[in-house]
């Protein structure tokens, strides 16, 4: 009877030491994955991207970053209504009195049986 309880000893002993190492491990990995989320340090704070968001004519210049020069945002608008142009006229060739402006799907016959 008293290797039974040895026994039953050793093993209450064994799965205490691994529920310890265990919670430590859990406890470190919570501990790492609670810290990821940390403020950030360095950046731009909310206020300075709510001032880009209000300082930024999206009408215009799309996603443009403010900062560049009016000078640097005016070419690049042209040049992007100059690849708007380009591409309008490949769609509608001259002398074409149609525009394209989709492909016309119709689903009123069943395929293949």
């Amino acid at each position: 009877m008293s290797a039974w309880i040895l026994g039953l000893a050793l093993g209450a002993g064994f799965l205490i030491n691994k529920n310890i190492k265990v919670s430590g491990l859990l406890d470190s990995a919570e501990r790492t994955y609670n810290s990821a989320a940390a403020p950030s340090t360095d950046g731009a704070t909310s206020a300075e991207v709510r001032n880009a968001w209000a300082n930024t004519d999206f009408t215009k210049f799309g996603d443009m970053h403010q900062d560049l020069p009016a000078s640097q945002k005016m070419s690049l608008a042209s040049k992007t209504e100059d690849q708007r142009a380009l591409v309008q006229s490949y769609d509608t060739p001259p002398g074409s009195e149609r525009e394209i402006r989709g492909v016309f799907l119709t689903f009123d016959r069943p395929g293949p049986s």
